[in-house]
């Protein structure tokens, strides 16, 4: 039994979805309750990924790229933030990005 889990990344807040194989286990969303500062949503965002894996035995994980080309030099540098920590935070959980 293989588990995958799917991350839909943005600046304020993500969207994840485990699969077992092709079924659909659990989906939600990732938002802080708070306004935080872009660095502290990044630290966020890797906490939850972080406990999700603890807690649910993830084989692998997908994300999506960050698209290079944006209007907002700001949002491509959260962006790429983020999926450094993601991927930081999957390598330290043993699980294939």
């Amino acid at each position: 039994m293989s588990k995958t889990l799917g991350l839909d990344m943005s600046s304020n807040k993500s969207g994840y979805a485990l699969f077992d194989d092709k079924n659909l286990i659990t989906y939600g969303l990732w938002e802080p309750k708070d306004k935080m500062e872009w660095r502290d949503r990044v630290i966020y965002m890797g906490e939850q990924l972080d406990d999700f894996l603890k807690h649910n035995e993830v084989n692998q994980v997908y994300c999506e790229d960050v698209p290079l080309m944006m209007k907002n030099p700001q949002t491509l540098k959260m962006l790429s933030a983020l999926q450094g920590v993601l991927m930081g935070v999957c390598v330290a959980n043993n699980v294939k990005v």
